[in-house]
């Protein structure tokens, strides 16, 4: 939580909340699989990988020219 204007902040974080939670549940009703992945966890990107690998039902990291 930002230590200014909480007055702001809160409710526009909890609307973002419910929002992104109905959209989520939406995407998973038409049968989507649904990650979130914080913009603060980029920070280690050996373990989004991981995550990102894990989610797609991959065991190991595939090799490509890509740096995505």
């Amino acid at each position: 939580m930002p230590g200014s204007r909480v007055d702001y902040w809160r409710p526009k974080l909890d609307r973002n909340l419910i929002r992104d939670a109905a959209n989520q549940r939406r995407l998973k009703e038409e049968g989507w699989k649904v990650l979130v992945i914080w913009e603060c966890e980029l920070k280690d990107l050996a373990a989004v990988k991981k995550t990102v690998n894990q989610f797609l039902g991959r065991s190991k990291a595939r090799k490509t020219d890509s740096t995505c």
